[in-house]
């Protein structure tokens, strides 16, 4: 898990369409529940992409 010591979860959403990538960040939300901290999203329309941020580390959530 990523370090959310400034209480912030990393989450990586994956699609090659801009807008599909919108919709879920939009229906999850800045606080998706009361118990959770707040998620910054990185958005990646390749497999790449998301490969190398993966390796990076720091991703809570990959969607």
């Amino acid at each position: 898990m990523a370090d959310t010591t400034d209480g912030t979860l990393t989450s990586r959403v994956y699609g090659e369409d801009r807008s599909t990538r919108g919709q879920v960040t939009l229906a999850l939300g800045r606080r998706p529940g009361a118990d959770l901290p707040e998620l910054r999203y990185l958005e990646c329309a390749t497999v790449p992409a998301v490969l190398k941020g993966l390796g990076r580390g720091g991703i809570d959530l990959c969607i």
